[in-house]
Parts: C-alpha cells; sequence; structure tokens
C-alpha cells in the first residue's frame, strides 16, 4: 500500500479532503526541480512588476473602452481619443467630456433605446452614449452602416453639432446617430 492511499479522506471536523494523485504531484515537483535561466526568471519578475505597475497607476482603466473609444470620465490627451469626441481639461489632467446630458444618466433603455424623458418637449428622451453617458435626444436615431463609435462621426453624419452615438439594439451594430433636444 503505498503512502498516498494511507492518507485519510475526511477530517476530524468532517472537511472533505483533496488527495493529489502520484503522476500530478510527479510532475509539480519535476516543474519545480527544473532549472530556470537567470535571464527567464528575471524577464518574469520585470514583467509581473510592469503589470502590477501598470495596473496601480490605471494603465488599462485609462484605455477601457467598449466602442474602441474612452468613456467619459477616462483620462486623453485629445479629442479624438473619446467616445464623446470631447477631451477637456488642463494638460496632464485631461478627461473625455459628457455633452447635452441635461440631467440624463445612464439605465436600462426601453425598446426604443430610451432611458426615461427628459426636457420640456415629450418626445425628448435620455440615452446612454457609446462613452458610458447620458444624453438629452429629440427622440430621433438614425442607424448607419458601417455604425457608428463616437460623437464626431454623428456630428458629420448628421450635419448638427452636438449630435451623439448612442447605443441602440434596433440599429445593426447596436448603435445609431441622434440630434440634441432643444427644449
Amino acid at each position: 500500500m503505498d503512502l498516498l492511499s494511507r492518507l485519510p479522506h475526511q477530517s476530524r471536523h468532517g472537511d472533505a479532503r483533496w488527495r493529489m494523485d502520484g503522476s500530478r504531484f510527479d510532475e509539480l515537483t519535476r516543474t519545480l526541480a527544473t532549472p530556470t535561466s537567470r535571464r527567464r526568471t528575471l524577464r518574469l519578475l520585470s514583467g509581473g512588476t510592469l503589470a502590477l505597475l501598470a495596473a496601480a497607476l490605471g494603465a488599462g482603466d485609462a484605455r477601457a473602452t467598449h466602442h474602441g473609444c474612452r468613456h467619459v470620465g477616462r483620462p486623453c490627451t485629445r479629442d479624438g481619443e473619446c467616445c464623446s469626441s470631447r477631451c477637456r481639461g488642463s494638460t496632464g489632467k485631461q478627461t473625455c467630456r459628457s455633452h447635452n446630458t441635461r440631467g440624463c444618466a445612464v439605465g436600462p433603455p426601453d425598446q426604443f433605446c430610451f432611458v426615461a424623458q427628459c426636457g420640456s418637449d415629450l418626445s425628448c428622451g435620455c440615452t446612454n452614449t457609446t462613452g458610458r453617458s447620458g444624453y438629452c435626444s429629440d427622440g430621433s436615431v438614425s442607424c448607419y452602416d458601417p455604425p457608428c463609435t463616437t460623437d464626431r462621426q454623428c456630428e458629420r453624419l448628421t450635419g448638427i453639432v452636438g449630435a451623439a452615438c448612442i447605443e441602440c439594439a434596433t440599429c445593426a451594430g447596436g448603435t445609431g446617430c441622434s440630434t440634441p433636444c432643444s427644449s
């Protein structure tokens, strides 16, 4: 009878214990015993250190996107990086900014892509932009092929300053252009 088969299957407290079979244990010990070059060890340690440093400084968060552009509130250096196409703030402290929110907040949209009513005009509704911001829309949604990703694209497509690229499941690609509520 080998040593592993004599190990108890349960502890005194009734908790199940894990048993490692002999082949997995042998593989683990061989891996740990295999000599590694100093260069490889240094590369692994420096790579891990850089990854931790980048995470601590928010490098992954700064580039967080879901439409290929940075969300509202994320650091930026130029308008083109932002879904809202608006990078504002003092040098070194710029962030992507929202526009035409008029009290709208991000929320679950209805089947027509709207979250709630906004403005004094009953046709105006809150929508979610691709930059993860609320936007007070005039109620229009235009779908394009290829789908929009940034507000600047919608301003060009519609010819209206302040237009936004909104999340809209009824459009192919899940986004469409909407224009701001005027009331």
